[in-house]
């Protein structure tokens, strides 16, 4: 659990610093865990990066379900819908996925993924992208 506490707001540290459009303050969502102690460390690192960036995020609720919320992002993603900008996905989701998603190697430099295990950015990596 600590390891995902400490994770998490590093990975939205990362991911701010691919988007230089969000120099300026934006509006985004974010879906990640739908209850308990998932949920209160994505909530703290929401706020924790919103503060340090001026970015407003919205945490959206999803299915409590691991299988209820694949169906439901399959579903969103499907329909190309805007509704949230950033989804938390399950270790085992990215090939599933991956047709729907940005490849982060275009909008992150090149060293992202220092300070993660390497299995996991391996596991993230779909042919290719990230």
């Amino acid at each position: 659990m600590k390891q995902l506490k400490s994770l998490l707001p590093a990975a939205l540290l990362t991911l701010s610093a691919g988007f230089p459009a969000l120099s300026n303050a934006a509006d985004l969502t974010i879906s990640c865990g739908a209850v308990g102690a998932e949920l209160q460390l994505c909530k703290e690192a929401v706020d924790s990066w919103s503060k340090q960036t001026g970015n407003n995020v919205q945490v959206v609720s999803t299915p409590n379900s691991a299988t209820e919320r694949l169906s439901f992002y399959q579903q969103i993603l499907s329909a190309q819908s805007t509704d949230i900008d950033i989804i938390q996905i399950d270790m085992v989701w990215p090939g599933m996925l991956a047709k729907h998603l940005t490849d982060l190697r275009e909008l992150l430099p090149a060293t992202a993924t220092q300070g993660y295990f390497q299995a996991q950015v391996d596991n993230a990596t779909v042919d290719g992208r990230l």
